[in-house]
């Protein structure tokens, strides 16, 4: 049997054990640029890959525990294959950072983590909810770099990433988990408290406004008043109201018939004129005016309520 021990600082040491076949021992491994280790101890074939005649020493402890992600360098494991047994080491790749992630979260458990963190960066609790598509591995003694795809936090379906860093710089990324989230947000929207027909005006009593979580497929109605808007599909009791089914109706609607309203100091003239534009109080649209011999003369004007405009040069 073989005993690799390897502390995390100072120096090197390892253990000497005798081995049952004649001769030394050679194994050949292959390392990547991480190793990221689930359990502890920390075994030989979690470094990287054996060859078919090195199986034998997948098993052999390298370290007992971790406290942090270490650097292991080609020459440092081969010294300590050599102290331990006479084990001669062909390794390709010039070192490994060994990463313990012993812990582990399920995809509901991730979810509410990364619930909580965006709740304590805007400080609105409930006001969203994560679905996470995986879990995440993690060690609670571990510094990791959480970031959320985006410019601004919202709903949508995102990317969030956890990176452990480089416990020395604190900048270089070790190792990064992306897990694909779908944030959703917390709004109030109209529910039909009855069958509604296609055509329909909505009245009070038509619908009531209750909370829903969405991922910015549906709008917030919050502190609106649809009274007035109509629908334009049939809608079924308990159903969301949400354009396009329901639209609400300009002051003004294109083709509509008004009073052209001209003043000035001492004097006001109204001319009848038709709009060419759908508008609400306050918009500016241009209206038609049928002038002398049929010709018509397009204006500009200000809608001042649901009848009239007036005109501003």
């Amino acid at each position: 049997m073989l005993s690799v021990s390897l502390p995390v600082d100072g120096e090197l040491y390892a253990q000497s054990h005798s081995f049952s076949n004649q001769g030394s021992a050679s194994l050949t491994l292959r390392m990547g640029p991480v190793a990221v280790v689930k359990r502890f101890p920390v075994k030989l074939g979690d470094l990287g890959k054996l060859d078919a005649g090195s199986q034998r020493f997948t098993d052999k402890v390298v370290f007992e525990t971790l406290e942090r992600p270490v650097y292991l360098s080609d020459d440092r494991l081969k010294e300590a294959l050599l102290k331990s047994g006479g084990i001669e080491a062909s390794i390709y790749g010039k070192g490994v950072w060994v990463i313990p992630l012993i812990e582990e979260m399920s995809a509901a458990e991730t979810g509410e983590f990364f619930e909580g963190i965006m709740e304590n960066s805007i400080r609105g609790q409930g006001t969203y909810r994560v679905e996470a598509k995986k879990g995440i591995l993690y060690n609670s003694k571990l510094h990791s770099l959480i970031k959320l795809s985006g410019l601004q936090p919202g709903p949508g379906h995102r990317n969030i990433t956890v990176d452990v860093m480089d416990p020395e710089t604190q900048k270089r990324v070790l190792h990064r988990q992306t897990v694909p989230v779908r944030i959703l947000k917390k709004i109030r929207v109209p529910v039909a408290t009855r069958d509604l027909k296609f055509g329909e005006t909505i009245k009070e009593g038509d619908y009531e406004l209750e909370v829903r979580y969405t991922d910015g497929k549906l709008k917030d109605y919050s502190g609106e008043n649809i009274h007035g808007w109509k629908l334009n599909t049939p809608v079924k009791k308990g159903q969301v109201l949400q354009s396009p089914a329901i639209q609400e109706l300009p002051d003004i609607r294109r083709g509509q018939s008004l009073d052209l309203i001209y003043e000035k100091p001492g004097i006001t003239l109204k001319i009848r004129c038709v709009a060419y534009k759908d508008g609400n109080v306050g918009d500016t649209i241009p209206v038609r005016i049928l002038a002398f011999e049929n010709k018509s003369v397009i204006k500009k004007g200000r809608i001042a309520s649901d009848g009239s405009v007036v005109y501003e040069p």
